[in-house]
């Protein structure tokens, strides 16, 4: 791997499928590696099907507010960041401080 990922973290998808919030691992233009939970070997993406942010919970807040169509799965908010701890649990103190501070 070369430099710095400024973006780490994605939301990926295409058309009506199956999007979903992930670690990016590597990237360039064009392409970029997700992992899409902890552990998970990362798949390559078309960069165009990424929407990219430098923090997990504007992940998150993207998801959220655009690809939530499925409300069989995330009745809530709080169900996306509880899948989202279950999938990236090293994110759980980070994601407590990012929504402490912004309740302030």
């Amino acid at each position: 791997m070369g430099d710095k990922i400024e973006e780490s973290w994605a939301v990926y998808g295409w058309f009506s499928g199956a999007w979903g919030i992930g670690k990016i691992i590597e990237d360039s233009k064009n392409t970029c590696y997700i992992r899409y939970w902890d552990k998970h070997l990362p798949e390559c993406w078309d960069s165009s099907w990424v929407h990219k942010f430098k923090t997990s919970l504007e992940a998150i807040n993207y998801f959220w507010e655009n690809y939530n169509e499925d409300e069989r799965y995330f009745v809530s908010k709080e169900k996306v960041i509880e899948d989202f701890i279950y999938d990236f649990p090293e994110e759980r103190k980070n994601l407590e401080k990012k929504l402490l501070s912004t309740e302030k």
